[in-house]
């Protein structure tokens, strides 16, 4: 982790959810299905979340290389 933290340049601290608690709270922990078969998993989403903690807008719909467009697209309009 700390190797990822250093090679990312990241100035935030990474959070691990092990319980999926987190992941069931924003309904992201679902089952998935892949090449035949089934298994539960992470659903990719990102929540943009206000200053009051509410949950502004999800972003469902987009490839991990273009996120960063997408949202500041959405930022932007």
């Amino acid at each position: 982790l700390t190797n990822f933290i250093t090679k990312q340049a990241l100035n935030f601290t990474l959070l691990a959810d092990e319980d999926h608690a987190t992941c069931e709270a924003y309904n992201v922990w679902q089952l998935k299905k892949f090449m035949g078969r089934e298994n539960m998993g992470v659903v990719r989403k990102s929540f943009l979340i206000d200053e009051k903690g509410n949950i502004e807008h999800v972003f469902d719909k987009f490839k991990t290389k273009d996120h960063h467009q997408v949202v500041l697209d959405y930022l932007n309009s």
